[in-house]
């Protein structure tokens, strides 16, 4: 009876090793195929019908990040999983990615941040209102 009981729990042991193996190597697979997505789409990603380009790009990485972000945290949680070997190099590539996306988010977002307000003063000085006389256009405002 107790042999057999210690056999069993051996053979549990043994199956849930290799089921740990198996999540890591697909969450492993999941970083890869977000990364490709990401690299893929990083110079004219997918927008929402009527979203502006920058904001669209920037939602569109960041919901990259947070499908890989999910799982990782329910892998921090489990610390048989994050203490093996394979657990740790997942979650490096975890963290190379994430970085990827956060740079390229941070780059958009400091690109139009220059750009807007000089945009804005131009728009602002631009006038409002001009005649057209066939086809030449006359600013109103002089």
């Amino acid at each position: 009876q107790k042999f057999r009981e210690i056999q069993d729990a051996k053979a549990t042991g043994q199956l849930l090793e290799s089921k740990t193996m198996e999540i890591l190597q697909q969450y492993d697979k999941e970083i890869g195929v977000v990364l490709s997505l990401f690299r893929q789409g990083r110079e004219s990603p997918p927008l929402c019908k009527n979203q502006p380009p920058v904001a669209g790009a920037i939602h569109w990485a960041h919901s990259l990040f947070l499908r890989i972000r999910r799982t990782i945290a329910r892998i921090k949680a489990l610390p048989e999983l994050e203490s093996t070997d394979e657990g740790r190099a997942v979650a490096k590539r975890f963290v190379a990615a994430s970085r990827e996306i956060h740079q390229y988010e941070q780059g958009l977002f400091e690109a139009w941040r220059e750009n807007v307000s000089e945009r804005a003063m131009e728009l602002l000085k631009a006038p409002i209102l001009v005649a057209s006389l066939g086809d030449e256009e006359v600013p109103t405002t002089e």
